[in-house]
């Protein structure tokens, strides 16, 4: 199966899912400083609370780095 190939800057959306809304704001806030993102809730099932995040990414190399850095976040339980 062939990869799909993205081109680059391209909209991506990460659903990041936590416990406490206010605190995945405000980190995700302090990740992106100058960058515009949209940040809305998602339909959530279980102990976790899930929210999209939708902002542009220039290349595979910011994607990852943004993925990280959301994955490293105490205030953040996981990253997809």
């Amino acid at each position: 199966m062939k990869k799909a190939e993205i081109q680059y800057p391209c909209k991506w959306t990460y659903k990041v899912f936590g416990q406490v809304k206010t605190d995945m704001e405000e980190a995700v806030g302090h990740l992106l400083p100058g960058r515009e993102f949209l940040l809305s809730e998602s339909k959530s099932k279980g102990k976790f609370l899930s929210l999209s995040l939708e902002l542009t990414v220039n290349s595979k190399e910011d994607k990852d780095k943004l993925f990280h850095a959301l994955k490293g976040s105490d205030s953040i339980a996981m990253v997809l």
